[in-house]
């Protein structure tokens, strides 16, 4: 089924002068209203609605003369176990380390 309320938000800062200059962090809110398992059939019940939160921690360098991102996000990071009407059961907590170069 398809919720009929999302909403998200994610918001970023990052540190601009000071101790912790080059830091960012950031996090975020992912809201979905309950669903029908199945527009379909009516099988009585819905899936409940979930509020997941996402996080991020990074931290700008130079490497190689170029400029570089070292970042670790973690999604769900509350582990919350949840349908989504999209896509099926959701993916549990997610943790990803990236190394951005620009060039």
């Amino acid at each position: 089924g398809v919720p009929e309320f999302s909403f998200g938000v994610f918001n970023k800062y990052t540190f601009a002068d000071g101790g912790l200059k080059g830091f960012s962090i950031g996090g975020g809110l992912t809201y979905e209203s309950s669903v029908l398992p199945d527009q379909s059939i009516d099988f009585g019940f819905r899936e409940p609605s979930y509020i997941l939160g996402d996080a991020l921690l990074s931290y700008r360098l130079k490497g190689f003369g170029k400029p570089v991102n070292l970042s670790l996000v973690v999604n769900n990071f509350a582990n919350v176990h949840y349908y989504s009407g999209r896509v099926g059961y959701g993916a549990p907590r997610t943790w990803k380390l990236s190394a951005d170069v620009n060039f």
